[in-house]
């Protein structure tokens, strides 16, 4: 009986696996008006075998850890089956790192004859459109709302012991789908010969003093003003990482060991001189192999202060980078966006700029190349606009970013930076864009892993500057901590999320900003915008489109109504055919539904588009056929007017414009060869 209900699982979290990526709002619908239909639990709480009517329902999976947990994309859930009052639950996980499950403890798994459960290879899709290959398992229940016990065995050949739980099940429904950089200043300004004080003129005694710390990524802090002790004309710091991952440090050649063995690492190390940058190496072991990282600090005398004897000055802020004027850093204006509703720029005085990507409230201060950053960067921007005091200090020239948002590529390539990427999430064979190829095959852009598994030893000891990610990395938050304790700031890009399609391109903006090419920027941007006048122009049609592609379980992914495709339809004079599908309050652009849902829906359309840029794409109706013969019967099919991307539309982000001009050549029948889009025979 097991292996039976194994079996029906398998076949129905094929046909349910859009479950993963249903909304929590569609949910709760689900368990208002369904809430009747379940039985009471026990007095203990517990649903046991035979307790749930036989069926399918979305169900809660939870566990008892943060490196075993179903996919991002399943919100927490998974597929129960109850048939003949046996329950058992598909599961979609992570990634493919568990190769077996086993209902029971470890020590038992490991026994000759265990029955393990083998895993089925399930594609889930993220609420960007992202899909990915993962690991699923088919659980057997033993009773709701209760732990039990489930081992696992990764790559290494290691069983583990986990408890987990499944509760609030919900029945489903068939219609239901849901561095600074390396170039950073080194040599700041020594204060004036009145203010300066020589070490060897002090007398004996305990100072507070202010630091500046740079090098490495521009995030490790050193807490500051730090306490200095002169004994004897030698004068001695107490310096307070951020950080318990640094082992040692070294000064001149001769390494110090933290003074602490607790909290963060603390260290007592010689001060040679104040007022100049002073050479210091840190060790960090956050990594997987131990990385020495350089720094400067500069002891900043003007700011020295006997200590008192009965009180101790606590440090309050970290190390800021030093500046030798206070002027040049008042607000000039905002960059003026059209489409754009997911960042801001503004502008200050001596060429600074503050970058915001304003649906996580991240912000990047860029400092002009040859200028140094404010001592305060919240008093000159506000603190009202320094959001949690976390703003992030770039210099220019950016260089060695870790570029993981491939759609990207294409604004840096029409700004003429690929000089400032060095890393690429990206192999050479992914990339559709031949300058990319091109940089990866000389060896002047690396392949530093995927979002969810980056090089770490690579980026660090290379002094990645920067990474440019989407929004995949939210599915993975032990990446971002990671990173952000290696110091590595994180840009994420969403261009996605724009519903106008020169919204996305107006994002070439923001990265003209970052490298200091606004001006390159505004005309890139023009250019598009001027296709889109001219396509706009023209008469309106009653004609309508789907724009679509089958997924490897069979399922059909189209756009939600509100994205920039449905839009991009519009404009070009068209309509599309599912006018009022999704959800507009969630984040998704996309979203799957069954075969026959999609073809109650889109039978009738005038042309079909179908999105090859996911699975590598169709040359023929016919290979569209075979992915599916009910299409035979669409009207568009019988017409001849089925259209196909092109594999690098994903990757041509500039490319909007063309795009529109494609959609509006086809939709008017119009000769000539078009960019992104060719027919179908």
């Amino acid at each position: 009986m097991r292996k039976q209900m194994r079996m029906a699982a398998i076949l129905l979290s094929a046909v349910l696996l859009s479950g993963c990526g249903e909304n929590s709002s569609t949910q709760e619908k689900n368990t208002e008006t369904s809430a009747k239909n379940l039985p009471e639990a026990s007095s203990e709480g517990v649903l046991k075998e035979g307790d749930l009517s036989d069926g399918t329902y979305l169900a809660e999976f939870d566990t008892d850890s943060g490196m075993f947990h179903v996919s991002e994309a399943c919100d927490g859930k998974g597929t129960l089956t109850v048939e003949n009052g046996t329950m058992t639950i598909h599961i979609s996980l992570a990634s493919k790192n568990i190769v077996n499950l086993y209902p029971g403890l470890a020590k038992d798994a490991a026994k000759e004859g265990a029955e393990l459960l083998s895993p089925t290879e399930d594609t889930v899709t993220y609420s960007d459109g992202m899909t990915e290959e993962v690991y699923g398992f088919d659980v057997p229940v033993p009773a709701l709302g209760t732990e039990f016990d489930l081992a696992l065995i990764g790559t290494k050949g290691k069983w583990y012991d986990h408890k987990v739980s499944v509760s609030n099940p919900v029945p489903t429904e068939n219609d239901n789908q849901s561095k600074n950089t390396d170039d950073s200043k080194k040599n700041t300004e020594a204060n004036s010969a009145d203010n300066s004080k020589n070490i060897d003129t002090l007398e004996n005694g305990t100072y507070h003093m202010e630091i500046t710390l740079e090098g490495g990524s521009g995030k490790a802090e050193i807490l500051s003003p730090v306490t200095v002790t002169v004994t004897d004309q030698r004068a001695m710091a107490t310096l307070k990482w951020n950080s318990p991952n640094y082992d040692y440090m070294i000064v001149n050649g001769e390494k110090y060991l933290p003074v602490n063995t607790t909290g963060n690492s603390e260290f007592e190390l010689p001060v040679s001189q104040f007022d100049q940058p002073m050479d210091v190496i840190g060790d960090t072991v956050a990594m997987s192999k131990p990385h020495e990282v350089e720094y400067t600090l500069t002891f900043h005398s003007d700011t020295m202060k006997l200590a008192d004897a009965n009180t101790a000055e606590e440090p309050k802020a970290k190390a800021t980078l030093k500046t030798t004027a206070e002027t040049g850093t008042t607000q000039e204006k905002n960059t003026d966006l059209l489409y754009a509703k997911n960042f801001t720029i503004e502008h200050y005085e001596g060429g600074y700029t503050l970058l915001t990507t304003t649906r996580d409230g991240r912000q990047f201060f860029i400092v002009p190349e040859g200028k140094e950053a404010p001592k305060n960067i919240n008093t000159i921007i506000g603190d009202a606009k320094a959001k949690d005091h976390n703003v992030l200090i770039l210099q220019r020239p950016i260089k060695d970013i870790y570029l993981v948002a491939s759609s990207v590529m294409d604004m840096f390539r029409e700004l003429d930076g690929l000089s400032s990427i060095t890393f690429s999430g990206q192999k050479e064979s992914g990339w559709y864009i031949e300058e990319a190829r091109e940089a990866m095959k000389k060896g002047e852009i690396l392949y530093a892993g995927k979002y969810n598994r980056p090089d770490y030893e690579m980026i660090v000891s290379n002094h990645c500057s920067l990474a440019i990610e989407n929004m995949m990395i939210s599915h993975t938050p032990e990446v971002i901590e990671k990173l952000e304790d290696f110091d590595i700031p994180i840009l994420i890009d969403y261009s996605s999320y724009e519903s106008h399609p020169l919204g996305r391109v107006e994002w070439v903006k923001f990265y003209g900003a970052l490298l200091g090419k606004e001006k390159e920027a505004e005309q890139i941007f023009k250019k598009q915008a001027e296709i889109l006048e001219r396509v706009d122009a023209d008469e309106k049609t009653e004609k309508t489109v789907a724009f679509f592609y089958i997924t490897s379980n069979g399922l059909v992914q189209v756009r939600q109504s509100s994205d920039y495709i449905p839009k991009m339809i519009g404009l070009a004079g068209g309509t599309y055919i599912f006018e009022n599908l999704g959800d507009t309050d969630q984040k998704r652009s996309t979203m799957n539904m069954q075969i026959e849902e999609f073809y109650a829906g889109a039978k009738d359309a005038d042309f079909l588009i179908y999105n090859s840029s996911i699975d590598g794409g169709i040359s023929s109706v016919k290979e569209l056929l075979d992915k599916c013969e009910l299409l035979a019967d669409f009207k568009a099919v019988k017409e001849g007017n089925v259209f196909c991307t092109t594999n690098d539309l994903y990757q041509q982000s500039l490319s909007m414009g063309y795009l529109l001009e494609d959609i509006h050549a086809m939709i008017h029948k119009e000769k000539g060869t078009m960019n992104y889009l060719f027919h179908l025979d």
